[in-house]
Parts: C-alpha cells; structure tokens; sequence
C-alpha cells in the first residue's frame, strides 16, 4: 500500500517515483513514525503518511491522499536556506523527555538531567503546514557547526525563557476556555504551559519560574506530567496521597496522551525550603 500511495504523489508532483523516499523516524519515547521525503533537497520535510495510510485502508481513494500530501510539499517548496551557527543558536529551545524511553536518542544528544527526565535542545526551522519544523540538537549537528554544548544550552535556555510566555493558571479557566466546560472551575490544580501549548513542561527546567508561582500558590506544591506540553501544579495543603497522584498519572498516559506525548509516570514536588524540583514517586 505504501508503495502505490509513494508512486501516487511522485505522479502528483510531477516527480519520478525514486525522486521520494520513504524514512523510518524515531520520535519521542522511541515512537517511530513513517514519512515521505524528497530526495533531491537537503533539508526536506518529513510528511507523516501513517494516517493517510489508514485513511485508505477506510476507503478514501489513493489518488485522493496523495493529492492532499503533494499539496503539502508544494506549499512548503521553498528550501531552508542559510543554516549557520547564528541561526541554529538563535533558534534553539529547551525540551523535556523521558530520560528512560529516549536512552538511545540520550547516548548521541547533549543534555542535562533533571530526576528521571532529561532537558534536550530542539531547534525550530521553518514554517510547515501551520506548525515548525523543528530537529533535536544531536552531536553530529554540533560537530558539523562547530557548537559547543556550553553556548548550546546557554542559547536555548535564554530563547525559551524569552520567548515561550509561559503561564500558570487555573485548570477551571482552561477548560473553560477550551470546551466552555465550567466541570473544573472548583478543582485546586493549575496548568503551567507555554504561550503555543508545545513543549510546554519545559518550564521545568527553570527553577526560579516554579518558585515565583510556588510563592504566589503560597506553599509546596506537587507537579504531574500532564505531557511533554503542559505540567499540572498541586498544592500540598489539599493532602492528596502520592500513591493516588501517581495512579492518577499513569491512568491518564494510558487512556488520554499519544505515546509521543508522554513524559512520565512519576510525581514530583516542590518546597519553598529545598528550591529544586525533586522525585518523589
């Protein structure tokens, strides 16, 4: 099937069916993910074609598919140019993932741990189909540019705190906003999450962030890894028990987030006297 939707779109773009590829991509926690690329240009985008394989295994016709794909390659047909240094470190931010499920990506990736997570740097590259393309800061990308892990991180660190809006707020106004759903309006919980709702548990990694929102809850607090997007911020004071905190999370991972999208079972807390985020189940 995959081979007939390949030589589909090649006909649709007016390519040769050897001018695509097809690539095997491990994403986030070891989900792979197979794409179409196209061979001729250094720096491609990967469209996904795992759903549209489904879509025709549900009766969509090919023709149909693959015309929805190639209209994608032509609308992202200007190739990134001028990838320097400058730009690299320009465009980098800080990302959380799971320490444990990304071992293998964690052996040729600079990064930083934090408990049983790891903070790694992606670098956001062009406009695609509405959202970035974005490439993780492996070692070869640093050899290849002459970037240090140093002014690596220094870099990303200082872009995701300058440019993400992040923001703690209640749960209830979320979903309120979200689904016009009033069912959370008493729950205790916040979401902190940045200004795109992506990659937005990296606040994580900035200590003095939590602290100003810890001080403002006005107590310790617990944090759930909602997804590599968002965290959940509780306080203390409502004595939940961690066991059930945690049951909590996992049952969500489970039952609400896409594999790609998880970033822990665990729970972690926050104390005003110890400023550090800690493991705690």
């Amino acid at each position: 099937m995959i081979k007939k939707l390949k030589r589909a779109v090649a006909m649709s773009l007016g390519l040769k069916e050897d001018e695509i590829a097809i690539k095997e991509v491990c994403k986030n926690n070891g989900v792979t993910g197979t794409g179409f690329t196209l061979k001729d240009k250094r720096v491609s985008p990967c469209v996904y074609v795992d759903g549209a394989l489904k879509a025709i295994e549900n009766g969509e016709s090919i023709a149909g598919v693959a015309k929805e794909i190639a209209d994608i390659f032509k609308e992202n047909d200007a190739p990134i140019v001028n990838i320097s240094k400058e730009k690299i470190l320009k465009n980098s931010i800080i990302v959380l993932v799971n320490a444990d499920k990304n071992r293998e990506m964690l052996k040729h990736t600079p990064h930083k741990r934090l408990c049983d997570l790891a903070c790694v740097v992606r670098v956001m590259l062009q406009e695609f189909e509405g959202k970035l393309a974005s490439t993780v800061a492996h070692n070869r990308l640093l050899e290849e540019y002459g970037i240090t892990e140093e002014e690596l991180f220094e870099n990303a660190m200082k872009n995701t705190k300058e440019n993400s809006g992040f923001s703690c707020r209640p749960i209830g106004d979320v979903m309120a906003e979200m689904s016009g759903d009033d069912e959370y309006k008493s729950s205790p919980m916040l979401v902190a999450t940045n200004k795109d709702k992506t990659f937005g548990a990296s606040i994580l990694a900035f200590g003095d962030m939590i602290e100003e929102y810890v001080r403002k809850i006005g107590g310790d607090v617990y944090i759930l890894p909602s997804s590599v997007h968002e965290i959940l911020i509780l306080p203390k004071k409502y004595d939940y028990e961690v066991e059930f905190l945690k049951m909590m999370v996992e049952d969500v991972n489970r039952s609400c987030v896409e594999p790609s999208d998880i970033l822990s079972d665990s729970v972690y807390e926050y104390s005003l006297e110890d400023k550090q985020v800690k493991l705690v189940a």
